[in-house]
C-alpha cells in the first residue's frame, strides 16, 4: 500500500480508495505539522483485468498479421549532435 499525504489525495480527484493512515501516530513531523495521511487500498482483482471489447480488439488486430513481411537491411547510423563542428579547428 501506499503512504500518502491529504494534499497528494486531493490532487488524486477521487481516483482511488483510500483509508486513514494514522501518519501522525508514527511520525513526530507529521504530528508537527498537523498533516493528515492516507493509505491508498489495493485494487480489487476484477478492477486489473482488462474490459472485454478491449481484449476482443486485442486478438481481432493479432489475427490480421500477414506472414510476408519483407524487412530491406540498410545502412543506418545514430544522429551526432554538433557533428559538423566538432574536431574543426579555429
Amino acid at each position: 500500500r501506499i503512504h500518502i499525504s491529504k494534499a497528494a489525495l486531493d490532487c488524486l480527484n477521487g481516483d482511488y480508495e483510500v483509508e486513514e493512515g494514522h501518519g501522525k501516530d508514527r511520525n513526530d513531523f507529521l504530528r508537527r505539522h498537523n498533516i493528515e495521511t492516507f493509505l491508498i487500498k489495493q485494487p480489487e482483482e476484477s478492477l486489473l483485468t482488462l474490459p472485454e471489447d478491449i481484449m476482443r480488439d486485442s486478438t481481432n488486430q493479432s489475427d490480421h498479421r500477414t506472414s510476408n513481411t519483407s524487412f530491406t537491411e540498410g545502412t543506418w547510423s545514430p544522429e551526432l549532435p554538433f557533428h559538423n563542428i566538432v574536431g574543426k579547428q579555429n
